[in-house]
């Protein structure tokens, strides 16, 4: 348990230095995405490995993660290990900033199409055809097509849009061109998002819905997530002026309040305190933390502490000019870490 915490600890440091407690190993791909991944400065390489120190100059790797960008910031390489094994590798080839190629490795399913994983290790080719939007510079794909080394087609996404250029509706079909699912969007006036819908296959059924309202200053206020066509969410976040979430409270069957936990951010927008509490308000978990910073205002300590006192967790962070972090030991649970990042402009 505590190497698949320490994962996702790596997964989160890796892209925003975020704190969220994520217990399982398979977010791990998801969470260290080049997609969602920040920089300073034009990165042209990544590379982060993350090593339990054993004591006397041992140590072992855990994972590893190594990324190549364009001169655009366009990831064209990606590839992911654990305990020095391949896990995933991706190559990206584009069109000035329109993506028009990808291949696709990986050992374990995706959760994303190709749905069907006959073997250990398939090589999928993904060929992407694309429509020019107004307003996105990046440019939205029309249809993609995932197709298999032999070129027999799995499955097939679509798109449609609205005059702004906001997804309307995304339909997934298989080998046989029958759909698969459907994601719905709809927007306000102002083209904020306000719903999202994922149908099953007759779309007369929603396996879950997110719905959003905003505050007075345009931003994202409440966020509420409905899974299997219920009436009533599941789970509320609520969000400050900074859009950062500072209440979640989950619902029962009968939308009646289960737990709810607040957190209390500094100024950095880090977080200083969170607490749980039950259905009757009673405090059912306390955490603190503990946040020094350095000369660029990045932080460069953090501990966190139970409602006793007791030290949790301690990291530190080294950064190079740019801002980016280059290392950072952890400690937690007893045990030491490196996360240890090389970066290339």
């Amino acid at each position: 348990m505590i190497k698949q915490k320490l994962f996702i600890l790596f997964l989160i440091l890796v892209c925003r230095l975020s704190y969220s407690q994520v217990d399982e190993v398979k977010e791990f791909d998801s969470l260290t995405s080049p997609f969602t991944c920040e920089f300073n400065g034009n990165v042209k390489y990544s590379e982060v490995h993350l090593y339990e120190l054993k004591g006397l100059g041992v140590k072992k790797e855990l994972a590893s993660r190594k990324t190549q960008f364009n001169e655009q910031k366009q990831f064209i390489k990606d590839d992911l290990y654990k305990a020095n094994k391949p896990e995933s590798e991706v190559t990206r080839t584009f069109s000035g900033k329109k993506l028009v190629k990808e291949i696709f490795c990986s050992n374990e399913p995706s959760g994303e199409p190709p749905s069907f994983w006959e073997n250990k290790k398939q090589q999928y080719e993904l060929k992407c055809f694309y429509i020019n939007v107004r307003n996105n510079s990046e440019g939205f794909p029309l249809e993609k097509r995932y197709l298999r080394k032999d070129s027999v087609l799995d499955q097939r996404i679509t798109w449609e849009y609205n005059a702004d250029g906001k997804i309307l509706k995304r339909d997934t079909y298989n080998n046989n061109n029958k759909l698969i699912n459907r994601l719905s969007y709809s927007y306000d006036n102002k083209g904020r998002m306000i719903s999202e819908i994922r149908f099953n296959a007759d779309t007369t059924f929603f396996t879950s819905k997110t719905l959003c309202t905003y505050g007075a200053n345009d931003s994202l206020s409440e966020m509420s997530l409905f899974n299997n066509n219920k009436l009533h969410p599941d789970k509320l976040y609520k969000y400050n002026t900074r859009g950062i979430v500072f209440e979640e409270l989950w619902f029962n069957d009968e939308c009646k309040v289960t737990c709810r936990e607040l957190t209390l951010y500094d100024d950095k927008g880090n977080a200083i305190e969170k607490k749980k509490l039950d259905e009757k308000g009673v405090i059912k978990e306390l955490l603190l933390y503990r946040n020094t910073y350095g000369k660029m205002q990045r932080i460069k300590e953090r501990i966190e502490r139970d409602a006793t006192g007791k030290v949790l967790s301690k990291r530190k962070y080294v950064y190079d000019k740019k801002g980016n972090y280059i290392k950072i030991l952890i400690n937690t649970g007893g045990k030491n870490y490196c996360l240890k990042r090389k970066v290339k402009y």
